[in-house]
C-alpha cells in the first residue's frame, strides 16, 4: 500500500496487516477504522449468475499473479541428497552395460553415507540436524517453506532490491514529516506503557481463540510483500508456502547472515588447505574432506563400491579413465536428473563437477585420497583393523573353495590391452607370488581429519604395482638399455629369414614400441577420450583429430549443456536468424565410433580403426601386427640354457653350430654402461684416480634444476653394419636408484615438478623411458611414482638375494652403496 499510512491510535504504529479482510495494527492487533474492509468475491457476494466461484481478493495497488505461484506451488519439493540420488542410479545403469552389477553395494554405502551427514536415514533424535557443510541453497529453501518451484539467486536478489527501494521510500516520506514535539513524543510514551501492560492479555487471548488475530513476529521491520508494510494471505499458498519473493528474500537473508558470519570466523587463522571442511592431501584436488557432500564424494562412493566387491577385477585406475572419457557421465550428469528437479546454475555447476572456474579432471592419485577419506569416514573403528582386499592371488579363509584369483585376472587384461605376450602372465605369477606382491589389501583406518598423517594417505594402487610388474619383467628379460634390445632385434628380424624362420614369431620389444607409437598416434586422431589420456606422449607428427571424431566430441559436449531428463535447452530468440544461416552449412558425416564404457580400451579402439574404410591399408597392417604380439615367444628374452641364441638356431632352424658358424656368423658384443648419467665437472682426480663424488640430496635436485645433465657419450648402436651375422650378447641388469620423489617432496624442494620429472627420465635409456611415461599415460599415474615402485621392488630382491641379478664385486662391509655391475645400488637405508 502506497503513499502516508494512518497512525494507529493505540501505539502510533503505521505497520498493518491484512486478516479475513479487515486490517489489523502489527504491534497491538486494533482493528484500523480508517482503512476499509477488502470484499471477497465468492457465491454469495457476486451471485448465481457468474457459472464459477471467485475467491481472490481485491488488492489496491498490486498485481495479481496467481498462475506463477501456481506453478510454483505445484509438483514435488527436491532435496539435494535425492538429486545425486539419480546421479548413482544413472551410474550403476551404465555400469550394467559392461556386466558390473554394483547396484546393492551402492545402496548399502550411500544410506550409511546418508546417515553420516544427517541427510537420511537419520538416527533418532538427529532429524533435521544437517551440518553447516551441507546446508546448501536447496536445504535453506525448504527450510524457511519456499515452495517447490525454486527460485533462482538472481530472482531473490530482484526481490530484495525491490523491498529495499520500498522501505527507502517509506523512510524518505518518514522524514519528510518533521520531528515530533515534545508532547507528541510524551502522548506516544504514554500509549505504548498502556499497550505493554495489556499485551500479555491479548496474547493468552489468542492462543485460546484460534480465530482471533494473533501478533506477527515480524516486528517494527515490516513484511515481506512488496509494499513493506502489510502481509496478505496472498503471500502464502494453499499448502503454506511463502510465494511472495520479497518474503522470501528476507526470511533468507536473516537466514544465510548468521551462517556466513561463522563461517568467515573459521577460516581465520588456517593454513592453506586446513578449512573446516577440508585438509591438505599433497594431491591437487582431493582436499575435500566427505563431511561434504559433492560430485567427488560421490565418484568416491561409486568407486569404493566398486573395487571393494568380492572378486572384482576393476581398479581405481579404470574408474578414472571412465569418468573422464564420460564412458560414466560426469560433465553431463544432469541428463540423470528428473525435468521436475530444476537445479540453478551454481547446482547444474555443481552436478557436472565443476570446481569453480573449471571443470573436474580426475587423477588417480585424487580419486584414491577420495576413496581412502570416504571408507575411513563411513568406517566404525573395532579393536580389530578391517581390510578390504583389492586383489588376491591366495585362497581366502572364509572360502572352502578356490577363489578366482583377481590379480592374474587384472594382469591378463593389462598384458592383452597393452598388446604384450600373454606368456608374461605366468612369468610375473610365479615369480612375484611367494612374495606376496600380488595379494594387495587396503586398511580401514579411523576418521582423523586432524591428523596430519591421515590426510596424506590413500588407498593402495592396483595399477601401479601390476605394471611396476610388468615393467620390472620387460627390464629383466629385454635389457631395455637401448643397447641390448636392439641388437635382439636383429637377430629376431635375420632368424626370420632363415628356412622355417616364419613359423616362429619372437618377441621383438623394438618393434612392439614402434608399432605401439603408430597405433597410438592413429588412436589420438579418431578418439577424443585416447588424446586426451596420452597428451603428454604426442608430438609434432601426431596427426589432428578426424573430421567424425570431431563431430563425436562435439556431439559428447553437447549432453554437458542438456537439462535434467536429457531435454536440449531452447535458443534464444536473438539466436533465430543466426541459427537459419548456419543451417545451411551443416555437413553430413556420420559420427566415429566410441568405446569409452570399456575395459580394454586400446583393443576395442584398435578394432574400431581396422573396420575404418578410412584409414590406410599400411596402418592396418601395423595394428594387427602388433595385436598378434599377445601371442609371441619369449624364449629368445629367457636366460635358460636352453634358450641361448645357438640353441634356438640349432633346435628350431637347423642351423650348426661350429667352428665355422661362430667365425663367421657370430658377433661377440660388450655392451656399454649406457645407462649412466652424470654431471659436468662430477669428479676430481686424486693421484691419478678418478674419484666420483657421492651427491647429496639437495646437491642432486640443484644439478637436476639447473639443467647441467647429461647421458652417456657411448655411441648408438648400428647393427646393420655387420648385416650378415648374429650378436652374440651378455646381458646386464641396471639400476636407476636415484632420490625418489617421495623423498625429494619431503625436503620440500620441488618448484617445478614437470621439470624435475623431465629432467629425471632423460637420464635414463630413451626405450625405457618411453615405456615408463606409456605405462603411467595408461593408468594415468605421474611417471615418477611409477618409477618409485619399480625401484622399491628391485631393492626388494636385493635384500632377500643379493646375487638375484648377478654377482656383485667385492665390497667392504658397512657400505650402504654396492658397486653392482649395473651400477651403484643402495641397499640399506
Amino acid at each position: 500500500m502506497g503513499g502516508s499510512r494512518p497512525v494507529c491510535p493505540v501505539c502510533d504504529s503505521t505497520d498493518y496487516v491484512l486478516r479475513q479482510g479487515q486490517y489489523f495494527c502489527r504491534m497491538c492487533n486494533t482493528q484500523s477504522q480508517e482503512l476499509g474492509m477488502e470484499t471477497v468475491m465468492d457465491d454469495e457476494t457476486v451471485g448465481m449468475g457468474i457459472g464459477q466461484s471467485r475467491t481472490d481478493g481485491i488488492t489496491v495497488g498490486k498485481k495479481k499473479r496467481k498462475g506463477k505461484k501456481r506453478s510454483r506451488c505445484e509438483g514435488v519439493r527436491w532435496s539435494t541428497a535425492e538429486g545425486f540420488s539419480w546421479v548413482l542410479r544413472g551410474w550403476v545403469d551404465q555400469l550394467n552395460n559392461i556386466g558390473v552389477d554394483v547396484e546393492v553395494a551402492v545402496l548399502q554405502l550411500w544410506s550409511v553415507y546418508l546417515r553420516e551427514l544427517r541427510l537420511g536415514f537419520e538416527k533418532r533424535g538427529e532429524e533435521g540436524m544437517i551440518g553447516q557443510p551441507n546446508l546448501g541453497y536447496r536445504e535453506k529453501w525448504n527450510m524457511i517453506g519456499g515452495p517447490p518451484g525454486l527460485l533462482s539467486y538472481q530472482a531473490l536478489a530482484a526481490a530484495r532490491r525491490k523491498r529495499n527501494k520500498v522501505e527507502q521510500e517509506d523512510e524518505d516520506e518518514e522524514e519528510e514529516e518533521g520531528e515530533e514535539t515534545i508532547q507528541e513524543k510524551r502522548r506516544r510514551r504514554k500509549k505504548r506503557k498502556q499497550f505493554f501492560t495489556s499485551v500479555n492479555a491479548a496474547e493468552s487471548a489468542s492462543e485460546m481463540d484460534p480465530k482471533s488475530p494473533a501478533p506477527s513476529s515480524g516486528g517494527g521491520e515490516g513484511g515481506g510483500s512488496a509494499s513493506g508494510g502489510f502481509e496478505s494471505e496472498d503471500d502464502f499458498s494453499e499448502s503454506g508456502y511463502i510465494t511472495d519473493p520479497c518474503l522470501l528474500s528476507r526470511v533468507m537473508e536473516r537466514f544465510t547472515s548468521s551462517f556466513e558470519a561463522r563461517q568467515v570466523r573459521s577460516k581465520i587463522g588456517k593454513g592453506p588447505g586446513n578449512y573446516p571442511n577440508s585438509r591438505y592431501s599433497g594431491v591437487e584436488g582431493a582436499h575435500v574432506l566427505p563431511s561434504v557432500l559433492n560430485m567427488n564424494n560421490i565418484a568416491a562412493l561409486l568407486t569404493l563400491a566398486v573395487i571393494s566387491r568380492p572378486q572384482s577385477s576393476i581398479t581405481i585406475s579404470d574408474m578414472v579413465r571412465l569418468f573422464n572419457s564420460e564412458g560414466l557421465a560426469w560433465r553431463s550428469t544432469l541428463t540423470f536428473l528428473p525435468p521436475a528437479y530444476a537445479p540453478t546454475s551454481s547446482e547444474s555447476r555443481r552436478f557436472q563437477g565443476a570446481n569453480n572456474t573449471h571443470m573436474q579432471v580426475f587423477t588417480t592419485k585424487m580419486l584414491s585420497t577420495l576413496v581412502f577419506r570416504l571408507a575411513s569416514f563411513l568406517y566404525q573403528p573395532h579393536t580389530v583393523p578391517k581390510q578390504i582386499n583389492l586383489v588376491y592371488s591366495l585362497p581366502r579363509s572364509d572360502s572352502k573353495r578356490k577363489a578366482p584369483f583377481t590379480f592374474k585376472t587384472v594382469l591378463a587384461r593389462f598384458l592383452m590391452d597393452l598388446s604384450l605376450p600373454t606368456v608374461l602372465c605366468k612369468d610375473i605369477y610365479s615369480t612375484f607370488k611367494r612374495l606376496h606382491l600380488t595379494n594387495i589389501s587396503a586398511t580401514l583406518h579411523a576418521y582423523t581429519p586432524d591428523y596430519t598423517p591421515w590426510a596424506s594417505m590413500m588407498f593402495p594402487l592396483v595399477s601401479k604395482r601390476i605394471l611396476a610388474l610388468i615393467l620390472f619383467t620387460l627390464k629383466y628379460h629385454c635389457g631395455l638399455d637401448d643397447q641390448y634390445e636392439v641388437f635382439l632385434s636383429h637377430n629376431i628380424n635375420k632368424m626370420a629369414s632363415l628356412p622355417n624362420g616364419s613359423d616362429f614369431q619372437y618377441f621383438d620389444l623394438l618393434s612392439w614400441i614402434r608399432l605401439s607409437k603408430v597405433r597410438l598416434d592413429q588412436l589420438m586422431s579418431t578418439s577424443q577420450a585416447i588424446r586426451d589420456q596420452y597428451q603428454s606422449l604426442a608430438h609434432v607428427g601426431t596427426p589432428d583429430l578426424v573430421l567424425p571424431s570431431l563431430i563425436s566430441r562435439l556431439r559428447v559436449e553437447d549432453t554437458q549443456h542438456q537439462g535434467p531428463g536429457g531435454l536440449d535447452k531452447p535458443p534464444d530468440k536473438k539466436f533465430g536468424d543466426l541459427v537459419k544461416l548456419m543451417s545451411d552449412l551443416t555437413v553430413a558425416v556420420k559420427p566415429g565410433g566410441s568405446c569409452n564404457l570399456s575395459l580394454e580400451p586400446l583393443i576395442d579402439e584398435s578394432k574400431l580403426l581396422l573396420q575404418n574404410g578410412a584409414v590406410k591399408p599400411a596402418i592396418k597392417k601395423h595394428v594387427n601386427k602388433l595385436l598378434g604380439m599377445t601371442e609371441a615367444n619369449m624364449r629368445l628374452c629367457f636366460a635358460m640354457e636352453s634358450c641361448t641364441l645357438r640353441s634356438i638356431l640349432h633346435n628350431n632352424h637347423g642351423v650348426s653350430i661350429d667352428a665355422e658358424f661362430r667365425h663367421k656368423m657370430e658377433k661377440k658384443i660388450n655392451l656399454a654402461k649406457n645407462w649412466e648419467a652424470s654431471p659436468d665437472n662430477c669428479g676430481t682426480r686424486v693421484k691419478g684416480r678418478f674419484v666420483k663424488k657421492t651427491q647429496s640430496k639437495y646437491q642432486f635436485m640443484e644439478m637436476v634444476m639447473s639443467g647441467r645433465t647429461r647421458k652417456s657419450k657411448f655411441k648408438v648402436p648400428n647393427p646393420k653394419s655387420r648385416p650378415h651375422k648374429f650378436f652374440k650378447l651378455n646381458k646386464f641388469y641396471w639400476f636407476a636408484h636415484q632420490f625418489t620423489m617421495s623423498s625429494i617432496k619431503g625436503g620440500n624442494m620441488i618448484t617445478d615438478e614437470a621439470l624435475v620429472t623431465a629432467q629425471m627420465l632423460d637420464n635414463t635409456p630413451s626405450n625405457f623411458s618411453w615405456i615408463l611415461k606409456y605405462f603411467s599415460c595408461y593408468a594415468q599415474l605421474p611417471p615418477l611414482d611409477l618409477l618409485e615402485e619399480l625401484t622399491e621392488i628391485e631393492k626388494l630382491f636385493l635384500m632377500l638375494d643379493p646375487e638375484y641379478f648377478g654377482f656383485a664385486r667385492k665390497s667392504k662391509e658397512g657400505k650402504k652403496f654396492v658397486p653392482w655391475k649395473g651400477g651403484k645400488v643402495q641397499v640399506a637405508p
